[in-house]
């Protein structure tokens, strides 16, 4: 049975109500959990190159990194779980494309107290088994060169400025 095509508003009304829905149920179901985890471990691995799907699962990648950027990891969970892949992969381009920066204007309005929860510990899982950085986590900036000067080659006075390899 082929999916209904979504707009943005639709998808964004349909992604506030999967988020009070999962609010009051406090979890995600079995097949919804697998969703979030799976979109976890696609941007932990990148999408894979050799399948025949690999355009599908770039375009979803693609979606999954700007919604990552746009309203972190919460919506990650929200999309993934809410929507799913095929919905997704299925839209237009243009409600794809749009779909993060209208979550993110948007976002006040969702309830995401036990979405956050799920993306902690998606994130986390995920962490541990592929690695990489927490979204927490601060990079360190670069060490300058503590050692200043210039290196003399020569073993004489004489010689000073030389190199001895001329």
């Amino acid at each position: 049975m082929p999916q209904a095509q979504f707009s943005v508003e639709s998808a964004v009304r349909r992604l506030r109500e999967f988020s009070e829905l999962t609010e009051h149920r406090m979890g995600l179901k079995p097949r919804e959990a697998r969703r979030a985890h799976a979109a976890f471990q696609l941007l932990a691995t990148g999408p894979p190159s050799d399948s025949k799907s690999a355009g599908q699962s770039i375009d979803y990648f693609e979606f999954l990194q700007r919604v990552k950027t746009l309203t972190g990891n919460d919506g990650i969970v929200l999309c993934a779980a809410g929507l799913g892949p095929s919905a997704i992969v299925n839209m237009k381009d243009a409600v794809r494309v749009y779909l993060p920066s209208k979550l993110k204007q948007e976002w006040a309005g969702f309830k995401i107290g036990v979405l956050q929860a799920l993306a902690k510990n998606y994130a986390k899982a995920t962490k541990q088994v592929y690695g990489g950085v927490d979204e927490d986590s601060r990079i360190l900036p670069p060490i300058e060169p503590q050692i200043t000067g210039t290196a003399n080659f020569t073993s004489g006075p004489e010689e000073r400025g030389k190199s001895p390899y001329i």
